[in-house]
């Protein structure tokens, strides 16, 4: 038989097709010390690494031998080739080493390691996975993305630089990994990733994507989808202002986010506020409020901060989405309904109506509670309820402008 090695490997492939994971083990053995030639040799190591990953084998010290072996070949590989950053995210076949990488870390190992309770182990493999090869080969832009204005070949720290829109890092596996675990997680992750306690940790951390400013941010934004805004603010603080200013939100902190809107108020004629620390003073005012909300002594004190946070919360999940995700849906566009469904918002928003209405019942003063009523644009009731305060004056030389604006619509 010519070249045993292939036919060995060939049917241990097949059994590991149809589940029978023991006899796929048997012919690889046997694949293993059998005749056959360099390349076949090398796809056979492969093949041992996808089919131990597969049954259980992913210990440390299995991911660093295998990791270390594969990025030789993949180095090999990817000489003179150039990325296309959209195409590397939607999962486009690139190289066949890097390719493989991909399938066994994302497919097999990070799934057991997060199963095994090993999230910051599977969050520094999925980093390393995304982002080693953004070492290895340059991105090519096109015009589009980058303030060059032109299509143009460079390195991907470069890119990172220049890009009106940077159509990669926020897009990868690992990105969405981090995302999904949460903060606690992305806490301890982002810790480890600058300061790595061991051989494996430094390897994966040095393949991977572990630009502070990047984590932190991101750290910082997923404690404010949580409400847990004295988290937010420490981490947020770290984040320089120059990285603030070429994340691809930028277009969208445009608006004030403790202002009550209209559901379908276009408000692309009003003006911007202040972008600058966006994020970090939406954190800050935040937890003031929360503050007062639960230590002031005068009852207005704490009624007017429920109804500021209460509007900072729903817009926060609402018309100023860029405070706490990454992406948003076509309708939440300006002029839509800024509305979404995810658990985090439709959390948000319960909690923000709930505030609403126990903070209506807490003021002892008439003019704060038409005051209050006139920001929730509840205009009748300003005008019915307290007909003698400045509120309701105001309404009343207003009338061309103003209509009735219920709260439950927000």
């Amino acid at each position: 038989m010519k070249e045993p090695a292939m036919w060995f490997y060939a049917a241990s492939f097949v059994h590991q097709l149809h589940g029978d994971m023991k006899k796929a083990g048997h012919y690889l053995a046997l694949a293993e010390k059998a005749a056959g030639g360099a390349d076949i040799k090398e796809y056979i190591r492969l093949y041992r690494f996808y089919l131990d990953a597969k049954t259980g084998n992913i210990s440390d010290g299995f991911i660093y031998r295998n990791i270390r072996w594969i990025d030789t070949r993949i180095k090999a590989a990817v000489k003179g080739r150039t990325i296309y950053p959209e195409n590397l995210n939607s999962n486009y076949p690139f190289e066949y080493w890097h390719d493989a990488l991909r399938k066994i870390a994302l497919g097999e190992i990070c799934p057991q390691l997060i199963r095994a309770g090993r999230t910051i182990r599977a969050l520094q493999l999925s980093n390393y996975v995304c982002n080693r090869i953004t070492q290895l080969c340059p991105c090519f832009l096109r015009d589009y993305y980058s303030s060059y204005q032109r299509d143009t070949t460079c390195a991907f720290d470069q890119m990172r630089q220049i890009c009106e829109y940077n159509p990669y890092d926020y897009k990868t596996d690992f990105f969405d990994m981090l995302d999904r675990l949460g903060s606690s997680t992305a806490a301890r992750y982002t810790d480890r990733a600058l300061h790595p306690l061991s051989p494996l940790d430094q390897l994966l951390n040095a393949g991977g994507y572990t630009d502070p400013d990047y984590l932190y941010e991101h750290v910082g934004t997923l404690y404010l989808r949580e409400n847990n805004y004295a988290e937010a603010v420490k981490y947020l603080s770290k984040v320089s202002a120059e990285y603030q200013m070429r994340t691809n939100l930028v277009p969208y902190m445009k608006e004030d986010p403790f202002q009550y809107y209209e559901p379908y108020e276009d408000t692309s004629c009003s003006g911007t506020i202040d972008n600058n620390d966006y994020k970090l003073r939406f954190a800050r005012e935040m937890f003031r409020l929360e503050t007062e909300m639960k230590t002031a002594d005068n009852p207005d004190l704490r009624a007017n901060a429920m109804i500021r946070y209460a509007a900072g919360l729903r817009n926060s999940f609402g018309r100023c989405w860029a405070l706490t995700q990454y992406f948003a849906s076509e309708d939440s566009r300006s002029g839509f309904n800024y509305r979404f469904n995810s658990s985090w918002a439709r959390k948000a928003y319960t909690k923000a109506d709930r505030l609403v209405v126990r903070a209506l019942r807490e003021f002892k003063s008439p003019e704060l509670a038409a005051q209050a009523h006139l920001k929730l644009k509840n205009f009748k009731t300003v005008v019915r309820d307290y007909p003698h305060t400045r509120a309701a004056r105001l309404v009343h030389q207003q009338c061309d402008r103003y209509y009735d604006y219920a709260i439950h619509k927000f």
